[in-house]
C-alpha cells in the first residue's frame, strides 16, 4: 500500500505488509515512481481542501494576475 513506509530485509525489499517482493534495483525505482505519482496526483490533501496537490497548484498559478512584459523597440 502507498502510505506504508519501506522496508529492507537481508537484500529483500517490500513494502510493509504487503505480497510485493522486489528482485533488483528496477522493481524498486518502478515501485517508488508509482508511490511519488500517487502522492503528487491522486492522493486527496486535507489541508488543501480535499484535492491533489497537483490541483492546488494549478489553481494557484491560474489565480495569479497576468504580468505583461514590453516588447522591446
Amino acid at each position: 500500500m502507498p502510505w506504508q513506509k519501506p522496508s529492507i530485509h537481508f537484500s529483500r525489499l517490500s513494502w510493509s505488509g504487503t505480497k510485493d517482493r522486489w528482485t533488483g534495483i528496477n522493481d524498486l525505482e518502478i515501485a517508488v515512481s508509482e508511490y511519488i505519482d500517487w502522492y503528487n496526483h491522486r492522493r486527496l490533501h486535507g489541508e488543501i481542501g480535499y484535492i491533489p496537490p497537483v490541483e492546488a497548484e494549478a489553481n494557484y498559478y491560474s489565480n495569479l494576475p497576468v504580468i505583461k512584459t514590453m516588447e522591446r523597440v
